[in-house]
């Protein structure tokens, strides 16, 4: 939905605890590990306590600020956005809605302790771990620069820090309603759906495009060695690029 600007985190949260408990609660089944794949573009801001700060902004809300000076900063918004694999889709870039927040919202900027992609945050409730992800980082977020693979250049400049993504295998051991599971890191929702194909074909020496029809439909190839151009960038058949190491995931 368009106008909608604020998603309702609070009974999300309430309800994905809930479906845990009522599963556990009911003994047919057992679990051993629990992971999350949501929508990408959305952020969750957390103060040194722990504790949210803002609410769960949608990415389509509009956002009204000036990304010139960040643009020009860093070679021009063609450069910028082909170095980032990111096409200049305001909110939908994740990492400028911490540039707005930076720059427009100071008194909630001046709380944030740390930042997390929404995946990570629903990890975060059982494991309680600040954590990256790859396919998070990875998805037209203006943040993850594809040239060196690591975080783009301009968050130290605006002093902004990120943890460090981790292979997506990694979990945390934790305590849920008095049973120990693994907690996965969370995925972002289109990269999450080629994982199972990679895990499938780990010892073939084939190569494979994945379609996803999902939110967007797009090809997956995680072989491709191609550099990332401007011009693809442009191209309206491609309006987002997701971009990772099919290996890390």
């Amino acid at each position: 939905m368009i106008g909608l600007v604020i998603l309702d985190i609070e009974s999300i949260e309430a309800w994905i605890k809930n479906e845990i408990k009522t599963i556990q609660e009911i003994n047919e089944f057992t679990i051993n590990a629990i992971n999350f794949s949501t929508h990408g573009a959305t952020l969750v801001y957390l103060d040194k306590e722990g504790n949210m700060i803002t609410p769960l902004y949608n990415y389509l809300k509009p956002l009204k600020i000036d990304f010139n000076p960040l643009y020009e900063a860093n070679g021009g918004v063609e450069e910028f956005s082909r170095k980032a694999a990111s096409p200049a889709y305001g909110m939908l870039n994740s990492g400028l809605q911490m540039y707005w927040l930076k720059h427009s919202k100071p008194h909630f900027w001046s709380k944030v302790g740390s930042i997390l992609h929404y995946p990570q945050y629903l990890s975060y409730l059982f494991s309680k771990k600040v954590t990256a992800d790859y396919t998070s980082l990875g998805g037209h977020t203006a943040i993850w620069d594809v040239d060196t693979m690591q975080y783009h250049s301009w968050l130290s400049k605006e002093n902004i820090k990120l943890p460090e993504p981790q292979p997506g295998k990694n979990a945390t051991l934790s305590i849920v309603n008095g049973q120990e599971m693994a907690v996965g890191k969370g995925l972002h929702d289109s990269s999450s759906s080629i994982i199972p194909v990679l895990e499938d074909n780990e010892s073939s020496n084939k190569e494979f495009i994945l379609l996803s029809t999902g939110t967007w439909i797009i090809c997956m190839n995680p072989f491709s060695k191609e550099t990332l151009t401007t011009e693809q960038l442009k191209n309206p058949r491609g309006r987002a690029v997701e971009v990772f190491n099919g290996r890390k995931l």
